[in-house]
């Protein structure tokens, strides 16, 4: 055995229920190549938050779900996890997204060290994407500003956008329940002007 060097160790260990540490359980989901770890926020007698290791890419990721146990398939055809309310969801298996909003975000896209202004005025989406998603860019010009939002966009081929800034984050949101993927898109950009 060894340690597992993580980034979100200060996260997780910063908003744990020390009251509850005996319901933290971990599950394998051999699928995707992942170890999910479920342990109690600071404010619930229930594991109400995760922590995944991908050991195929090496990297972590965090999040909200309430989950009190979990089974990998094999016995089963899907991963079966179980909620404190007693609900059975087949995991890795159909849309059911239970009303929440899916979406993928980036992180800040910039010109240089985002000393230039950023001034976009197409998307072009890979061609999979029309109709499944639409596409919102948040945009700010100093990192302590509020951001604009610009959209949501339905996607065409090209999209027309209009947008200025030194700071630029994408939102992809799926549009209807199907299994959207959001491939490599090219944003139509060039250094812009302050005025």
């Amino acid at each position: 055995m060894q340690e597992l060097p993580s980034d979100v160790v200060d996260y997780v260990f910063g908003d744990i229920n020390a009251s509850q540490v005996s319901k933290i359980h971990a599950v394998a989901n051999a699928l995707n190549g992942e170890a999910w770890w479920f342990y109690p926020s600071g404010a619930s007698n229930e594991c109400d938050r995760y922590v995944v290791w991908n050991y195929n890419e090496n990297h972590w990721s965090i999040g909200t779900m309430n989950r009190t146990a979990a089974v990998d398939a094999g016995v089963f055809r899907d991963p079966l996890w179980i909620s404190s309310a007693g609900v059975v969801y087949a995991h890795e298996n159909g849309l059911a997204y239970g009303g929440a909003e899916v979406f993928a975000e980036s992180g800040p896209i910039a010109l240089g060290n985002g000393d230039r202004l950023l001034t976009a005025v197409s998307l072009l989406p890979d061609e999979k994407t029309q109709g499944d998603v639409t596409v919102t860019f948040k945009a700010r010009n100093y990192p302590n500003a509020a951001e604009t939002t610009y959209g949501p966009y339905t996607m065409a081929n090209p999209t027309s956008v209009r947008f200025t800034g030194r700071q630029v984050r994408m939102r992809v949101t799926g549009a209807r329940l199907a299994d959207w993927r959001f491939g490599v898109p090219r944003l139509d950009a060039r250094e812009g002007s302050g005025r």
